[in-house]
C-alpha cells in the first residue's frame, strides 16, 4: 500500500522536512520548466555561462518559499485530510513568495522577462502542489475502497445535511468501518449530491430502497433526531424484513 510509506517512523519524525524538501523540488522543477518555456523550449547559452548567478538566485528562491510555507503553516494539517483551507493556506503561501520574488527582481535586475519567468514558474508550482496532494487524497481513497478484502455493508445515510457529510469523509478516511455507502435519503433535499453520493429518497422510501439496492443497514446522521422519528425510521426499515436484520446506527 502507497499510503504505508506515509506511517512509517523516519516519516512521522521528520515529516515537516520531507515535505516541505517535496515542494521545493517542485518549487525547482518549476523555475526550470518556465525558464525552458520562456527561451522558446531551448537551452540558452546566457544560462549556462551565468550557472553560479543562477544557483545563487534560486537558493534565495528557495528559502523565500521556505520562509512563506512556515509563516502560513502549510504543514500543519495532513494530506489524507486536504480540503478548501489547505488548499487555501497553499495558494496564499505560493502566492505570498511569489509576489515577493518579483518585487525583488523588479528592484534589483528590472529585467521584464525574468519577472515573466518567476510569475509562470509561481502558477507551475501552484498547480504542481496542489496537484499533489489532492492526487493523493484521491489515491489513498481509492486505495482503501479496493484494498481491503472484508465484505463491506451497503447501506444509506439518513440525513443529508452537515452531519451526513461528517459521516461520509469519516467513512472516507477509516476503512476498518467496512461500509459501503449507496446514497443518502433525506426529506427536505432531493436530485442534489453530496460528496459525489446522491440524494435517492426520502424516509418514506427507506424499505423500497431496501429492496432495490440490497441493503444491510442504515446509519443515521441527523443532528437533532427526535424519538419519534428514531422510532419511525427504524420501523420503515425493518418493515417486511427478517427477525435478526440489524440496524447499525
Amino acid at each position: 500500500m502507497f499510503h504505508k510509506a506515509f506511517e512509517n517512523k523516519m516519516y512521522k519524525e521528520h515529516r515537516e522536512k520531507i515535505l516541505m524538501s517535496l515542494d521545493l523540488c517542485i518549487v525547482l522543477i518549476s523555475y526550470v520548466l518556465a525558464s525552458w518555456i520562456k527561451n522558446d523550449f531551448q537551452l540558452s547559452l546566457h544560462m549556462i555561462i551565468n550557472v553560479s548567478t543562477i544557483l545563487t538566485m534560486m537558493l534565495i528562491i528557495l528559502l523565500i518559499y521556505a520562509l512563506s510555507f512556515y509563516i502560513f503553516k502549510v504543514y500543519k494539517s495532513l494530506w489524507k485530510y486536504i480540503g478548501v483551507d489547505e488548499l487555501l493556506r497553499l495558494t496564499l503561501s505560493s502566492g505570498f513568495a511569489t509576489v515577493i520574488i518579483m518585487l525583488g527582481s523588479m528592484v534589483y535586475f528590472n529585467v521584464p522577462s525574468l519577472v515573466s519567468v518567476e510569475f509562470i514558474a509561481g502558477i507551475f508550482s501552484l498547480i504542481l502542489m496542489a496537484g499533489l496532494r489532492v492526487g493523493y487524497r484521491m489515491l489513498r481513497r481509492i486505495e482503501m475502497q479496493n484494498g481491503n478484502d472484508v465484505v463491506s455493508k451497503r447501506v444509506i445515510i439518513i440525513g443529508a445535511g452537515d452531519a451526513g457529510n461528517l459521516l461520509l469523509k469519516e467513512l472516507a478516511q477509516n476503512n476498518t468501518l467496512n461500509y459501503k455507502i449507496i446514497g443518502f435519503v433525506d426529506d427536505y433535499k432531493k436530485n442534489i449530491m453530496i460528496g459525489g453520493y446522491k440524494v435517492i429518497g426520502t424516509t418514506h422510501d427507506i424499505h423500497d430502497l431496501k429492496e432495490k439496492h440490497n441493503l444491510d443497514g442504515a446509519l443515521i446522521a441527523i443532528s437533532h433526531v427526535n424519538q419519534i422519528d428514531l422510532r419511525r425510521y427504524m420501523m420503515m426499515y425493518w418493515s417486511g424484513l427478517k427477525q435478526n436484520y440489524e440496524f447499525p446506527i
